[in-house]
């Protein structure tokens, strides 16, 4: 993975962003977490080239709205 993930570079056009090493890599994966991981977006990329894009729906146990208020005054992503 680079240093920095490119991340509005890598959305205007889907794209490996891996360098090349000697490791045999059979796939590349990145996740895109969205609504504190509710809804990803997972890019797949062979050793091919190809690349498939899914995107996954998690559901939410009953346990979790407890935790909302919690959730809420959390600091994602700082």
């Amino acid at each position: 993975m680079p240093e920095s993930f490119p991340l509005s570079d890598y959305l205007s056009e889907i794209h490996s962003v891996t360098k090349s090493v000697t490791l045999l890599s059979y796939l590349d994966v990145i996740y895109l977490h969205y609504q504190r991981n509710k809804f990803v977006r997972q890019d797949t990329f062979d050793q091919n080239g190809t690349s498939k894009t899914e995107f996954l729906r998690y559901a939410i146990p009953d346990a979790f709205p407890e935790l909302t208020s919690l959730d809420n005054r959390m600091q994602f992503g700082k």
